[in-house]
């Protein structure tokens, strides 16, 4: 029988906050009474796909780096608009009922072999929760149908709620612009100075107008759903980059303009290109 995506019901946080669970000692909870069985999106969702490249992560990369190769995989075998992702009860049931040895194999403390894993792992928002964190990211930072720019992303230490939070995220030329800045400033990112940047480019845009500088056409909506409705093979992801929806690629020129401008503020907050990569150099062996 098909594994169906389903949802999970707020109310089941009591149950997921038990201690047990959140370790592993106990290794599923009774989700029978919170299990939401119609979530509205009118089309089944097979969670095979996603179980197959989530399987193929845990055993071929470690937790903390496995972000950037998983992301694409994650948005490209969960199929959906950005308003069905919005829904957080899938992303609980995900977490909490489905693919919960992944939360805990992903977000257990280092050296932490039985410790519980925070309660957000599991049914926090969509900045915590494990997959809603990595289909956000995968989202906000994908060029068209590339997720290259999202594996590269993700790659640096990042991913954090500083970020995914900020709103210039949802402008994509924007998006792709802090995707070049963020690569380029590596470890950097992710330390004092990154979420100094993300307060800096979240002040800074109450009173800049990123459209008046590049034009954002937003999603298109009959690429999306065409991409929706359309076959998923995850075993093709095993060793290449996923196609996500089929819309046109951000223009250079915006991506360019919008990069100098968010680079002032980024030079502002002490973060450079090649920092990261000087500092590795230069770190005994």
């Amino acid at each position: 029988m098909s594994e169906l995506l389903k949802g999970l019901d707020p109310d089941a946080r009591a149950v997921v906050a038990d201690r047990a669970f959140r370790t592993g000692e106990v290794a599923a909870i009774d989700a029978g009474p919170y299990i939401v069985e119609d979530l509205g999106l009118g089309r089944a969702i097979e969670l095979a796909p996603l179980r197959g490249v989530v399987e193929w992560a845990m055993r071929r990369r470690k937790p903390g780096e496995s972000d950037a190769w998983l992301a694409p995989r994650v948005h490209a075998t969960v199929r959906l608009t950005r308003r069905e992702a919005a829904d957080m009860r899938i992303w609980s049931y995900l977490a909490a009922v489905a693919l919960p040895d992944y939360v805990r194999w992903r977000w257990r403390e280092p050296g932490e072999r039985k410790g519980p894993v925070a309660i957000d792992r599991f049914v926090g928002g969509s900045e915590a929760n494990a997959f809603a964190r990595l289909w956000l990211a995968a989202e906000l930072t994908r060029d068209g149908a590339d997720y290259g720019p999202t594996a590269r992303a993700l790659a640096s230490p990042w991913l954090s709620p500083s970020w995914l939070g900020l709103d210039a995220l949802q402008h994509r030329a924007a998006a792709q612009a802090i995707v070049e800045i963020l690569v380029a400033a590596g470890d950097a990112a992710g330390d004092t100075r990154g979420r100094a940047l993300a307060r800096g480019l979240d002040v800074a845009l109450r009173t800049l107008s990123i459209d008046s500088l590049a034009p954002d056409p937003g999603p298109d909506a009959d690429a999306v759903r065409d991409w929706c409705s359309g076959p998923v093979d995850e075993t093709l992801m095993f060793r290449r980059l996923p196609a996500g929806p089929d819309e046109a690629r951000v223009s250079a020129a915006d991506v360019a303009a919008l990069r100098s401008l968010l680079g002032l503020l980024a030079e502002q907050a002490g973060i450079r290109a090649g920092t990261a990569r000087r500092r590795a150099r230069a770190r005994p062996r």
